[in-house]
């Protein structure tokens, strides 16, 4: 697991719970963590505090919030788990989003994974009202 200061790990929560996302794929109920954001900088030092890989595409969906090319951090599997029991204690308003896809992280019953996913739905649909 990544060691660095609180300072750090309270800046990296903020931008999760601000510009971030924690989803969980339907098919097989991993968890994502994932950045996104316009302008790459601060992704890059995202990436040099926790690895991963910037991705880029165009953005032309025409409901979307910002056209232009939009680039992604994202963690997946263990990294996404190790990236929010570290974040864990200074999320705010992702706080309860976190505690969830942690537990369907660590848990391996199919019945109580989709439980947890439809939660996850549910809470992030309810934040997003």
């Amino acid at each position: 697991m990544v060691r660095m200061p609180d300072v750090k790990l309270a800046w990296l929560a903020g931008f999760l719970d601000g510009d971030g996302c924690i989803t969980s794929n339907t098919r097989d109920y991993r968890i994502r963590v994932i950045f996104g954001q316009k302008d790459p900088e601060v992704l890059y030092h995202i990436q040099e505090l926790m690895g991963g890989a910037i991705q880029s595409k165009a953005n032309v969906h025409p409901k979307a919030y910002a056209h232009g090319i939009q680039h992604h951090l994202a963690y997946g599997g263990k990294a996404s788990y190790e990236l929010l029991k570290l974040l864990l204690p200074y999320l705010v308003v992702k706080q309860p989003q976190a505690k969830i896809a942690i537990k369907m992280y660590e848990t391996h019953d199919y019945p109580s994974l989709q439980h947890l996913h439809q939660e996850l739905r549910d809470l992030k649909r309810r934040n997003a009202a």
